[in-house]
């Protein structure tokens, strides 16, 4: 989900919040103060628990949301997706350069094993066969 999709949904999750509230606390209310029958009782205590889970998510993905959107600034604040890089000075570079040169010498001595699967034998790369 994008930024402006996170900050969609937590506004709508804020202005979902004050009917729960409303909402909660009259069934608290009725379970308490008032003298209802047992299956009735059940029914209140049983959607105040359906209304209470449902917060409990809401503050739940207001929350993520929040630090994922915390998460994706700080991200971008760092240059993403661009990769990091730093200025060096030439001595530092000329060494980094011949380092990598010397590298490349070094892994040009060497070549690969051939892979035996199954009796077949792969060498590499097929050499292309002089022309007649």
């Amino acid at each position: 989900m994008d930024t402006k999709g996170q900050e969609e949904l937590r506004a709508e999750l804020q202005a979902a919040r004050p009917p729960f509230d409303g909402i909660m606390e009259g069934l608290a209310h009725d379970l308490e103060q008032q003298d209802l029958p047992p299956e009735a009782r059940g029914e209140v205590q049983g959607l105040l628990t359906d209304f209470q889970r449902r917060l409990a998510l809401m503050q739940a993905v207001d929350t993520h949301a929040s630090a994922m959107s915390d998460a994706v600034a700080a991200l971008l604040a760092d240059g993403f997706p661009a990769l990091p890089e730093r200025e060096i000075d030439p001595a530092s570079f000329d060494e980094l350069d011949q380092n990598r040169r010397t590298i490349e010498l070094a892994q040009a001595q060497f070549r690969r094993k051939a892979i035996t699967t199954e009796g077949t034998s792969t060498v590499g790369p097929e050499e292309p066969q002089p022309v007649p």
